[in-house]
C-alpha cells in the first residue's frame, strides 16, 4: 500500500521485480480513516483480487492492471 506514484514506473517502465501486489492511493480521502477503510472494503470484495495487480484507488473508482502473467 503506498501513496508513491514512483511504483508504477519502476514496475512497468524499469520492469523492477514487483511486490506480490500493489496498491496505489491516488486520492488520499478527507480523513485519516478513508485509507483504512477503502482497503478493507476492497480486500472482502470477492470479485476483485489484488495479487499480481497495480490497484490504483481514485475518488470515485478503483482500476487494476495486472503485472505478473
Amino acid at each position: 500500500m503506498t501513496f508513491d506514484k514512483d511504483y508504477g514506473e519502476l514496475i512497468f517502465k524499469y520492469k523492477n521485480n514487483a511486490p506480490p501486489a500493489v496498491i496505489f492511493f491516488r486520492y488520499k480521502g478527507l480523513d485519516t480513516s478513508f485509507a483504512g477503510e477503502t482497503l478493507l472494503n476492497l480486500l472482502s470484495d470477492n470479485s476483485m483480487s489484488v495479487k499480481d495487480n497495480f490497484t490504483v484507488i481514485e475518488e470515485y473508482s478503483v482500476r487494476q492492471r495486472k503485472y505478473k502473467e
